[in-house]
């Protein structure tokens, strides 16, 4: 035709610059999401055993089970339990708390290693008063290996996921 060459399109090579953009951002959030899944991946054991220890339910049979489990293991008398029936809201959204009451009775040794237990049960409680009262006809508090009796009496907090 003897025509003069047509000028190249800027059009291809707008969408060269466009498409090298768009890689580069993925590439960018692919880096973002492969850290986030080693966090994940090292965060799951913990997440998996706060699931386990914050229940969906509140269940105060098995608060009572678990704590007479206890008392039991470190050769103390679980005296009385008394959970709260119903839990009351929390300042963490999804978390609720239930109020729980006992008294336990053993020699001083027992009772701390029920206190050292009690961080160690598969459910999630908390104390948050404790009190000691030697027991006996003649109580000596300063006498706490010779197998005198103690009373203990705990103010806890279980924790639910239930409304």
């Amino acid at each position: 035709c003897g025509c003069p060459p047509r000028p190249a399109s800027s059009q291809p090579l707008q969408q060269i610059t466009a498409d090298n953009t768009t890689a580069t951002q993925l590439n960018m959030e692919l880096i973002l999401l492969k850290a986030e899944k080693k966090l994940v991946l090292r965060e799951l054991p913990y997440l998996k055993k706060v699931t386990t220890a914050i229940p969906p339910t509140e269940d105060p049979p098995g608060i009572v089970d678990s704590l007479n489990t206890l008392a039991n293991k470190t050769r103390c008398d679980l005296l009385s339990v008394t959970p709260s029936n119903v839990p009351s809201p929390s300042s963490v959204t999804g978390l609720s708390l239930i109020g729980v009451s006992f008294s336990v009775t053993g020699v001083h040794k027992n009772l701390f290693a029920f206190l050292k237990g009690f961080y160690s049960m598969t459910r999630l409680m908390t104390i948050n008063n404790v009190s000691f009262a030697p027991g006996g006809t003649t109580p000596n508090i300063l006498a706490v290996g010779d197998g005198q009796p103690y009373s203990m009496s705990v103010s806890a907090t279980a924790y639910t996921t239930a409304a």
